[in-house]
């Protein structure tokens, strides 16, 4: 009897492991498959952005738009580049690639644009020591009254010969190791302090951290591998872009770039989930399908 009690224990045991690593698959699994779904979508709008991109800065320079990516990146990229070799490349010039030649109207900040276009902003944090001085100026409302202000370096001297300049004051104290306090603290225990040896100081030394965005460190190249949609990783390089140009009103064409997606292109994984990588998504006339969402 009891060795048949022993074996239920066990295989309930076995049923209570396996339904945990059940339900485990079931959450981590699902959680997977929506990672890469989200993954390969937005790298599929970042490449339609940068062809769109692409194509409107091609009209700008030639009244017309192109299907052809290998002619649309190249010129593109050469025109950035005269730009930048030659400022003084503006308003009608020619660029020649290979045996064709391009008539283009140039703008003095199209290589700005086109670099801040395909590069990726980096923050990029500076640290600098400002000196600091507090100083005393009469309040011009009414010159019996002083105001007292911080100010740096850079404007210490026009503050110095400005006529309501009254003169410096204490900006901390310090003893002879080094160690600083701020004079509220100083008057606490003015005392001790004193009998510490911190003496009064009329200049401040403080760090100070500057923040700018940088794009020319992480810019990167216009690819003719863009053209390629990128559905999952089974399928990267398997399906091209549809660009199209809408040429009904000469006078204003339309480019349009949609990913080519169909039910065809979902997959089966781990034999039980389904991988979607979503609906087809465009840019018509530099208007996001996914943005109206």
């Amino acid at each position: 009897m009891k060795n048949k009690y022993d074996k239920r224990i066990g295989v309930l045991d076995w049923l209570i492991f396996f339904s945990i690593i059940v339900l485990v698959l079931m959450v981590y699994i699902p959680l997977n498959v929506w990672s890469e779904e989200n993954q390969y979508k937005d790298m599929r709008r970042s490449r339609m952005k940068h062809i769109a991109s692409a194509e409107e800065f091609f009209y700008e320079m030639t009244g017309k738009y192109t299907t052809d990516v290998s002619e649309l990146f190249t010129l593109v990229e050469a025109a950035m580049d005269s730009l930048i070799s030659d400022s003084t490349f503006v308003g009608k010039q020619k660029i020649y690639l290979g045996e064709k030649t391009y008539d283009v109207m140039m703008d003095e900040t199209f290589h700005i644009r086109v670099d801040t276009t395909y590069s990726a902003a980096e923050v990029i944090k500076t640290t600098e020591i400002d000196t600091l001085f507090r100083i005393g100026v009469k309040n011009e409302d009414n010159l019996s009254l002083v105001d007292t202000i911080w100010v740096n370096s850079k404007n210490f001297n026009d503050y110095q010969n400005n006529s309501n300049y009254v003169g410096q004051f204490i900006t901390h104290y310090e003893n002879p190791d080094g160690l600083s306090i701020e004079i509220n603290e100083f008057n606490k225990n003015k005392n001790d302090y004193i009998e510490a040896k911190y003496n009064p100081q009329t200049v401040k030394y403080v760090e100070r951290v500057n923040k700018y965005r940088n794009f020319l460190r992480r810019k990167f190249h216009l690819d003719e591998e863009f053209i390629y949609c990128p559905i999952s990783k089974n399928n990267f390089d398997k399906k091209k872009f549809i660009l199209k140009i809408d040429e009904s009103n000469p006078s204003a064409p339309v480019f349009s770039i949609e990913s080519p997606l169909t039910s065809d292109d979902n997959e089966l994984r781990y034999g039980i989930f389904r991988y979607r990588p979503g609906k087809k998504e465009s840019i018509i006339s530099g208007v996001k399908s996914w943005a109206e969402k």
